[in-house]
């Protein structure tokens, strides 16, 4: 008889602090706590493939179209910090982190049975009617802004469940290694279901056509994926970890607000400067004597911002660390995703010479639909190329040559692919440089979470002007995670608003690539700011 091979839960404390490394964490079970991040991402690639089409066949406009793909990344960019900072503080039963991932699971399932079988619920509830017809559509539509803002507000908690996972462990320092194969993984079973042809196969000819097959088999991988997560995460509860009287502040003392900003420069006997932390607070009766615009402007934003309600005011407070981060987070994600939104469109076009308006079945038609099926390859290369350089790569450069060059590497290599797009528009070529792009997704994947992981391991010395005074002010990494999100969220809003009018305004689909390649440009300059190391911090802190 074959032993039964039995994999242990990972037991996730719900606050580790001062501990040395003495846990250790199997590779299987990283695996299996990205499984939900691989169903995530493999129905997102797969559906958002089938959902413009759908809804173009639906009879939905292309202008209203943008504005249904664009609403769940706005959902996401006001939501997803919220969730962040509500799973940090979190005291339920079950944990942290999981009711959170449960419950945005739950509306990806609903979302993936709305999208291809809103017309029959319609259909049930109306009959075969107009009112079923509109029905449809809402359904249609409902079930597209839910799957866009589910899939993605989901990664935030898996995230910082990762993160809590991995800390204090032998894995920590290349958890985000295995989250960004994991994903990658995904993009490329997503777009091979699309590949597959369902309609002559005898699960298309149950569930009644391509799009239903397709999707009823993403709820199925999904909920295997969801529950493989769920059952090998066990996280404890932190009902008792607190109490509210015993707040300290980062460095371990009791907090003063009258505690000065001392560093002490102790680099003779190698070892880093000591720093003690203030509270930093604005004095208006200083500004109010200062006259020039400026000055008036950052009063004016400051007396506003005192008039918000104390959780929005923490949403809305970044701390010095995370800016550089963050913008050059944003820049990264808008040229990645101006690419990945519109390379199906641009290759159709501007290789094939394609038209999708033209008539069913016209030559023209046949070559923006053949243009369409070749860009979806490149994109397969892509995920491709990045599973392969996450999985075995980066980690490796990192030790080799830091963060920052390995960083910079990602936004060289996909602003040079872009630009070589624009002077070679060949199919073959161009989807070389689209598998080019998989670095850049690989290390926006994995670099921006572990510099947040690293500010946190030294929250004295990253986060020196972060108050940590009581529960409204505790500041997790769930926060911090959801704030490096929003810049992916907020690329996806941009787009969605003016790349349309772009497009256009100027008549060509190149203004796609171009678009992509200034912010590829404008990501290369703001990644020289990002802060990778303590000294860099404490060289700041000395200015």
């Amino acid at each position: 008889m074959m032993d039964s091979i039995v994999i242990e839960p990972v037991v996730i404390p719900a606050r580790i602090s001062g501990m040395s490394s003495n846990r250790t964490i199997s590779s299987v079970q990283l695996l299996l706590l990205n499984a939900i991040v691989c169903g995530l991402e493999f129905c997102a690639s797969a559906g958002f493939t089938y959902i413009p089409p759908m809804l173009l066949k639906a009879g939905v406009e292309e202008r209203y179209m943008s504005i249904i793909l664009g609403l769940g990344p706005l959902l996401g960019f006001f939501l997803v910090p919220i969730i962040g900072r509500a799973s940090d503080q979190c005291r339920s039963r079950y944990g942290r982190r999981r009711p959170f991932i449960f419950g945005l699971s739950l509306l990806v399932i609903v979302s993936l049975v709305m999208i291809p079988y809103g017309e029959y619920f319609g259909v049930y509830a109306f009959g075969d009617s107009d009112s079923s017809k509109n029905f449809g559509i809402f359904l249609l539509c409902t079930g597209v802004v839910i799957l866009d803002f589910a899939s993605e507000a989901c990664l935030t908690p898996c995230e910082a469940l990762l993160s809590d996972a991995c800390k204090n462990t032998d894995k920590r320092e290349r958890c985000f290694t295995y989250y960004s194969f994991m994903i990658s993984l995904g993009g490329c079973i997503g777009y091979l279901i699309t590949a597959l042809d369902w309609r002559s196969s005898s699960v298309g000819m149950y569930f009644g056509g391509q799009e239903q097959s397709a999707f009823s088999l993403l709820i199925v991988l999904f909920m295997f994926t969801m529950f493989a997560t769920l059952l090998v995460a066990e996280e404890t509860s932190q009902r008792t970890f607190e109490n509210k009287n015993d707040y300290v502040n980062l460095n371990g003392t009791k907090t003063d607000d009258n505690i000065p900003l001392i560093i002490e420069d102790k680099s003779k006997n190698g070892s880093l400067p000591s720093i003690s932390l203030p509270e930093r607070k604005m004095d208006h009766s200083v500004l109010s004597d200062v006259t020039s615009p400026r000055s008036i402007l950052t009063i004016l934003c400051a007396r506003c911002g005192e008039m918000l309600p104390e959780t929005v005011q923490n949403l809305l407070r970044i701390p010095v660390v995370l800016r550089p981060l963050a913008i050059a987070n944003f820049c990264s994600w808008t040229s990645l995703m101006c690419f990945n939104l519109f390379y199906t469109d641009f290759v159709a076009h501007a290789v094939y010479k394609g038209n999708p308006n033209a008539p069913e079945d016209s030559p023209l038609r046949e070559l923006y639909d053949e243009g369409v099926r070749m860009a979806s390859w490149g994109l397969l290369f892509h995920c491709i190329t990045s599973a392969i350089y996450a999985y075995y790569f980066i980690e490796k450069l990192i030790q080799s040559y830091g963060t920052k060059p390995v960083f910079m590497f990602g936004a060289i290599s996909m602003t040079l692919s872009l630009m070589g797009m624009l002077v070679v528009p060949g199919i073959v070529f161009v989807n070389i440089l689209a598998s080019l792009t998989g670095f850049a997704y690989a290390t926006l994947t994995t670099i921006p979470f572990l510099l947040v992981n690293a500010y946190h391991e030294n929250k004295e010395i990253y986060f020196y002007d972060v108050p940590s005074r009581g529960p409204s002010q505790y500041r997790g990494i769930g926060a911090d995670i959801a704030l490096i999100d929003s810049a992916f969220f907020l690329s996806q809003v941009l787009l969605s608003c003016f790349m349309g009018y772009l497009v256009h305004l100027t008549g060509s689909v190149f203004s796609y690539i171009c678009c992509a390649s200034v912010f590829g440009v404008l990501a290369c300059y703001f990644i020289t700011d990002v802060i990778c190391s303590k000294q860099q911090m404490v060289a700041l802190l000395k200015k």
